[in-house]
């Protein structure tokens, strides 16, 4: 498969769980603070997801960049989000390929949106030119060089928004014996050397509230967990793509017994095609007040 193609079919297919996942710690900070919103930058956007939320939770703002070093990812942008704030009466007005207007029908506030395509890392330089930095489901993937990078560029009366951070935790409602070890493979995987890269994967949440509490940060931590039924279809669907990341990871993995791996893995699915698998998928929301 398209390494593309099935990154745009996972990003559209965890979107839902993402929002129903998503903490209120954001929309909390936003009653009080409307200003802080003016200006934001989604770094890592994906298709914009992180945009449709704020719509959804009627969180507003003057202006939104959107990066993200993928060009399928970004180019998705449109089409999904004309569709579904049509729902909610937003007019949704394409300036160019990169730039994009959105206003309330019969009201003259607008929002500006503009896309980059970039790397999450090359964009430090501009972020203190916004009230919110937005980081959603990439936190296990980043370096701490970047975070390091980060903390030391930001400058002071700015809010860092780290959403659906994975945590480490997976668990099913139906135990198998093999799932403390597949986990803890799974860990070892995430956490581990990509493109030459050092991944945190889950230990990077403790890691950004280190190096928070070291700037004497305000930073505040809420559950995000994915809660997964099985009782619907797409539930199934999106339970079984779920387990397939973390077969294919670990089918890779040198240091992962293969046969303990497939048997446990036909377990899963088994369990999910019975409509009797529940999972939990830990993640946690950090907003970080500098």
């Amino acid at each position: 498969m398209n390494f593309n193609k099935f990154q745009l079919t996972w990003i559209n297919a965890r979107e839902k769980y993402d929002f129903l996942a998503r903490s209120n710690l954001l929309c909390e900070y936003y009653k009080n603070n409307k200003e802080g919103f003016a200006k934001i930058i989604d770094l890592g956007c994906g298709t914009g997801s992180f945009l449709r939320w704020c719509y959804y939770h009627k969180i507003s703002f003057d202006e939104m960049l959107l990066v993200d070093h993928d060009k399928k990812l970004l180019s998705n942008f449109p089409i999904i989000t004309k569709k579904f704030l049509k729902q909610y009466s937003y007019k949704f007005l394409k300036n160019t390929e990169t730039s994009f207007k959105i206003l309330k029908k019969d009201v003259s506030k607008k929002s500006n949106i503009k896309l980059k395509k970039q790397d999450v890392s090359m964009a430090l330089s501009i972020i203190n030119k916004y009230n919110l930095i937005s980081f959603s489901a990439i936190t296990d993937i980043l370096p701490k060089t970047f975070i390091n990078n980060l903390f030391s560029s930001i400058e002071s009366k700015k809010a860092i928004y780290f959403s659906i951070c994975f945590n480490g935790k997976i668990k099913w409602n139906i135990i198998n014996e093999h799932d403390k070890y597949i986990v803890s493979q799974f860990n070892k995987h995430q956490a581990s050397f990509k493109n030459d890269v050092y991944a945190m994967g889950s230990k990077s949440i403790k890691f950004i509230k280190n190096i928070s509490k070291l700037k004497n940060f305000n930073s505040l931590y809420k559950d995000s967990s994915w809660v997964i039924s099985s009782e619907k279809d797409h539930d199934q669907i999106f339970q079984k793509q779920y387990l397939k990341t973390i077969y294919n990871a670990l089918k890779k993995d040198k240091e992962t017994n293969n046969d303990i791996l497939s048997h446990w893995y036909k377990f899963r699915i088994k369990n999910i095609d019975l409509h009797k698998s529940n999972l939990v998928v830990g993640h946690e929301d950090i907003l970080v007040l500098t």
